[in-house]
């Protein structure tokens, strides 16, 4: 902690909400504040609400958001001061993850069915009380399966009444009725790592950059007439 004050970052002590609501300003990444370079986000609810779908461009932060979440709620879990400025949020019994795997790590099945596999036991055991946090499921299928999928286990989590932090490219995810969706922040074609409340924004990064080097469909078509 001393160390990464020093380095100009704050921690607070935790205050544990009864309505399910979440206020937690300048949470931030603690290895990365060790190296000096962590940028300090928001996250918020009411508590009506408790999925968060985070998409945006790659190498935006959104996975570097939902991991730091993940470890301001466990340090406040065992009592211990967390890394922001403040901290209100449910005092949470269980945190469960869903990363991407290598291929095989479950005997026998592809990784679309580990997917399945590994969400069905966290389902299994979630409750109102249950942080989780996933990242990329469902992407080792076509868009629009994945997105069937994706939206049958958001429904379930909200029958569950957990939380879930959702980190993903299916941007469609971020329409559905009863979410939040929290996106990435580009200004001037320049990655700031804020992620912020909002839908994401219709020019992925991969535009930005062709329209950079100049080959954009019209760009192409210019130069070939």
């Amino acid at each position: 902690m001393r160390g990464i004050e020093a380095n100009g970052y704050r921690f607070s002590i935790p205050r544990f909400t009864e309505d399910g609501s979440v206020h937690v300003k300048g949470f931030y990444n603690l290895l990365l504040a060790k190296k000096k370079v962590a940028v300090a986000n928001d996250i918020r609810t009411s508590g009506d609400k408790r999925v968060f779908i985070i998409t945006g461009v790659n190498g935006g932060g959104k996975t570097t958001f939902a991991i730091s979440f993940g470890q301001l709620a466990f340090l406040s879990s065992i009592g211990v001061p967390v890394p922001a400025e403040e901290a209100e949020l449910p005092a949470f019994s269980k945190i469960a993850t869903v990363f991407p795997t290598g291929e095989g790590t479950l005997e026998g099945l592809s990784r679309l069915e580990e997917d399945v596999a590994r969400v069905r036991k966290v389902l299994g055991s979630a409750d109102s009380k249950t942080l989780v946090i996933v990242n990329e499921l469902f992407s080792t299928t076509t868009s629009e399966e994945g997105f069937e999928l994706a939206r049958r286990f958001i429904g379930k989590i909200k029958d569950k009444g957990s939380y879930l932090l959702y980190v993903t490219f299916i941007t469609r995810l971020a329409a559905l009725e009863g979410v939040i969706p929290l996106s990435t922040v580009v200004e001037d074609d320049r990655i700031t790592y804020r992620i912020v409340e909002g839908a994401p924004d219709s020019r992925s990064m991969a535009v930005r950059i062709a329209s950079r080097y100049h080959l954009l469909y019209e760009d192409i078509r210019g130069a070939l007439n």
